[in-house]
């Protein structure tokens, strides 16, 4: 059958070539094709897929377990039992898998689904998960957490303001504690075999924001997820803590083993009694306070640097297992009582900045780091260490005194992240001693600028034995390094690669290529011979300025096992051409990279009319040996576009719009209306038009003719080897520049937004269907 297609292939091919083109027998030809390629995708159809037949019930349970949603959400799993009479059977009779309890009276049946949910739990062990402020009264909250007795064991409560917000203003957090006393303080009879107690808290606090903030302008984004949890003020702390001695004096039949705020997702942390954080006040951290806090496990602390804060470090180290803190360089010797306790710390991130918060006391001292002996911790698995502005000399010193002594000191270290400013002139220093580590296997250097290749003369290459995934500034840095068990590679992109220095990675398979928003403007390109085997590529435009990146050409070579491109547009959603410049390189060579069967574009869409003749084109090759694209990614897609694409990937010849009713999103009239809403976006992308209004343009306000030429007259990267592109570039090329003519006229006097603030869904296309993508 697949020969009979390709016999089929062969003639279009034949047909396609001759001129004219003689169209109504290529309309033949699709018929016959596409009933090939329905049977042949019909004879599948009959095997199994239910992973009921599949696999056996301690593998589907824990597979419909994982899937279900974690808060707030009881109707998933009822929905799924309506999928077949066998489903709701298997499911009805698996109690696990109706242990978690949802308590949000979202609706009038939720206290039928609670029910539900309690009967069919059976006699397994109990999560409930309630909503403050309380959506019951205290009578139906005695009545349903009666009704589930002593299989009751954790019970996490978190805010959920319904709308609109309530007429006095609350924090999450009162309204949290409000729930909390409730149920543990009104009603203790009913709650004694509870072991373990979450309250949660949505404040997005100082630290963490600035934290995100660093994030974003950084390239090399580090792995913030690793860091959990949040800030909270003294006096909150101090609240919280009065009622966990309350609940002390409760009589319980089951101790409770962890009471967690902000901390639930830490499996490998045991807490005994609270992990809690600290955020500094207007009244400080008092002296007299710090026996209260000596329970600490987590400590997060980014306003600020007050002695007291030191003295707390000190007293909590040796039970912590998590700290976060941004210290001025000029203190960052007072780190070194606590950090040589922290016997049980698994995670330390370091914000260090030379200035002083304000209102601190500015000393005249010079910071100094006498270490004296080192006494080796195996706890710490992941270390961030984050210059946020640069040092002077003596903090430098001081900087690279701490950061050589800690890689010393934690010899288990999983993960390690410098992004060090200026002070990256230790680079050599900072990887000869991450060397001598044995079990570390992911290594980000982010900001080193390539000091050490400016150098006269070059080190002495350094080995990293056991790194499977390596981050760096610059890609020729690998020049001086060995990494023989490296699998994954992120950089960020330069335009003075040397690519003759950088030595072949038989290991490496999937690479990831940041450009910057501070690139060159150049042919940005991505080399093959140092990754031979690569199968992942990812390509991330920081923040691509506009106004430049019309001067650019992005190309890929062909890797023979490449089979996954990902084409990632950071930033806040605006054209961009280069997801186009990537189609147009695939539509001119189909046969480049032949094992590419899957393309993601994040953040911002190819031209329609480009990616559909690309698909085309790689699609129905009648070269067997070359992969037809199966999966797409894309940031949003229309109704009338998604049907088309569907089949495209199947492999079926359709009709679809044509390229002209593609181009400009068919909207070259309503783009230059004045009296037409929406935004570029919205319009050239086929889209419902938003309610942006056309504006009268400034005298100095940017011409709208500059952006859309910079999105629409990109470069064209000459392909690698001639092909019969057909005519349609050209006649596209001749309507492109008639509308930037009326364009540069029409934009004298008028202005559109760029975007507007609609939602708008990502979506994974596959030969089977369109679903929703959440990546």
């Amino acid at each position: 059958m697949e020969r009979q297609g390709q016999e089929i292939l062969d003639k279009a091919e034949q047909l396609s070539v001759q001129r004219p083109v003689n169209e109504p027998a290529l309309h033949k030809l699709k018929v016959p094709y596409n009933q090939v390629i329905t049977r042949t995708r019909n004879q599948h159809y009959g095997l199994s897929c239910d992973i009921l037949d599949i696999f056996p019930p301690e593998v589907w349970v824990s597979i419909i377990d994982y899937a279900m949603p974690s808060y707030e959400d009881d109707e998933a799993l009822l929905r799924l039992t309506l999928v077949s009479d066998q489903w709701r059977d298997a499911l009805v009779s698996t109690p696990v898998l109706w242990s978690r309890i949802h308590l949000n009276g979202r609706d009038q049946d939720s206290l039928a689904k609670i029910m539900t949910f309690i009967a069919l739990s059976q006699t397994v062990d109990v999560s409930v998960f309630i909503t403050a402020p309380p959506l019951y009264n205290t009578a139906s909250m005695r009545q349903i957490i009666g009704s589930i007795g002593s299989r009751l064991r954790e019970v996490i409560i978190s805010p959920n303001y319904p709308l609109p917000q309530p007429p006095e203003p609350r924090t999450p957090r009162q309204d949290v504690l409000s729930v909390f006393d409730q149920l543990f303080l009104d009603m203790p009879d009913l709650v004694t075999d509870v072991t373990r107690i979450h309250l949660e808290d949505d404040n997005e606090e100082y630290m963490y924001k600035e934290l995100w903030s660093q994030v974003a302008n950084t390239p090399l984004v580090p792995k913030i997820a690793a860091i959990y949890g949040g800030e909270c003020d003294q006096a909150s702390f101090q609240l919280l803590q009065d009622r966990f001695e309350r609940l002390k004096k409760v009589d319980s039949g089951r101790p409770i083993q962890e009471i967690l705020v902000n901390n639930i997702f830490a499996p490998e942390a045991h807490i005994l009694e609270i992990a809690n954080t600290v955020h500094n006040v207007s009244a400080g951290i008092l002296p007299d306070g710090l026996l209260r806090l000596k329970n600490l496990t987590s400590l997060t602390y980014g306003s600020g640097y007050p002695d007291a804060l030191v003295s707390l470090l000190d007293l909590v180290a040796p039970q912590l297992v998590q700290l976060v803190l941004k210290v001025p360089s000029s203190k960052i010797d007072t780190l070194k009582v606590g950090l040589t306790t922290a016997s049980k710390l698994r995670r330390l991130l370091l914000m260090v900045d030379p200035e002083l918060p304000k209102g601190a006391d500015r000393e005249d001292r010079t910071p100094g780091l006498d270490w004296g002996p080192i006494t080796p911790i195996s706890t710490l698995r992941y270390l961030n260490i984050w210059v946020i502005r640069p040092l002077g000399d003596n903090a430098r010193r001081t900087l690279r005194t701490l950061v050589l002594r800690l890689i010393e000191m934690y010899r288990d270290i999983r993960d390690a992240y410098f992004s060090l400013n200026d002070a990256g002139v230790f680079t050599e220093a900072v990887l000869r001693h991450l060397s001598i580590h044995s079990r570390i296997l992911s290594v980000s250097l982010n900001g080193f600028n390539g000091y050490i290749l400016q150098s006269s003369s070059l080190p002495f290459k350094i080995t990293l034995w056991h790194v499977e995934k390596l981050r760096i500034s610059d890609i020729n840095l690998l020049s001086w390094l060995e990494v023989p068990t490296l699998c994954s590679l992120e950089y960020v992109w330069s335009f003075d690669i040397n690519e003759n220095l950088i030595p072949q990675n038989t290991n490496v398979r999937k690479l990831s290529v940041t450009r910057n928003q501070d690139s060159t403007s150049s042919d940005i390109h991505v080399p093959v011979n140092p990754f031979p085997f690569l199968t992942h590529l990812s390509v991330t435009f920081a923040k691509p300025p506009l106004s430049d990146s019309w001067l650019d050409t992005f190309t890929i070579s062909s890797f023979l096992y490449l089979s996954r491109i990902t084409i990632h547009i950071r930033g806040p959603l605006g054209l961009c051409p280069y997801p186009t410049m990537f189609c147009y390189q695939l539509f001119c060579e189909p046969d480049f990279c032949p094992s590419l069967d899957e393309v993601h574009f994040l953040g911002h869409p190819p031209e329609w009319d480009i990616l559909l003749i690309m698909l085309e084109r790689r699609n129905f090759m009648t070269n067997s040996a070359v992969s037809r694209i199966k999966q797409l990614k894309l940031p949003f897609v229309t109704e009338e576009l998604s049907d088309s694409l569907v089949l495209l990937l199947r492999g079926m010849l359709i009709k679809r719009p044509s390229n002209t009713g593609l181009l400009l999103g068919g909207a070259r009239m309503s783009l230059l209306d004045e009296k037409s809403p929406g935004c570029y976006i919205c319009l050239l992308n086929m889209m419902p038009p938003c309610n942006s209004k056309v504006r009268e343009k400034s005298k100095w306000g940017p011409h709208d003719g500059k952006k859309l030429r910079s999105f629409l007259v990109w470069h064209r990267p000459p392909p690698s080897t001639t092909r019969d592109v057909p005519g349609w570039l050209g006649v596209r090329q001749s309507l492109i520049e008639g509308f930037l003519l009326e364009l540069d006229s029409w934009g004298n006097m008028h202005t559109r937004r760029t975007s507007c603030s609609k939602f708008r869904q990502a979506v994974r296309i596959t030969e089977d269907g369109v679903y929703e993508s959440f990546d």
